[in-house]
């Protein structure tokens, strides 16, 4: 359904729909990634990319989002489930664009070697370049 709303170019009906039935959804479930996919299509949407950026870190809602998204993926970890590389790529994305770098580094950690070009070929013309920067920035303050 999210796809649905997100190629007619509609998200209020795809966030409504996830207000709906997310919150019923399995702690650990990978559907906890669906909000991050909103954000990057708003993004991708913008005519103001600047102004849109900010939602990462300047909306506590997003950044609760991408905490809580965070929390679930950890959950799935501890119970031996991996989310798929996608949903992951967008989790280490959504951590790296709202400053929480240090999860980021342990989310990118536990993807590799895999790597998914989604959501990176969405917010830039040089997607390599943009997800190498947010590696080495995460990788960083990890330590």
């Amino acid at each position: 359904m999210l796809r649905f709303w997100l190629a007619l170019g509609e998200s209020g009906p795809a966030t409504e729909f996830l207000a709906t039935f997310l919150p019923s959804a399995p702690e650990g479930s990978a559907l906890q990634a669906l909000p991050l996919y909103l954000y990057v299509d708003r993004y991708r949407r913008a005519e103001r990319k600047d102004a849109v950026q900010l939602q990462w870190t300047d909306e506590g809602t997003v950044r609760d989002t991408v905490l809580r998204a965070f929390a679930h993926w950890q959950a799935a970890l501890g119970t031996g489930v991996r989310w798929p590389v996608a949903d992951e790529s967008h989790l280490a994305h959504a951590l790296w664009a709202s400053r929480q770098r240090r999860e980021a580094a342990e989310v990118f950690a536990a993807m590799a070697p895999f790597i998914s070009m989604q959501p990176w070929q969405s917010l830039a013309d040089r997607p390599g370049d943009l997800l190498r920067k947010a590696m080495a920035q995460s990788y960083a303050v990890a330590g």
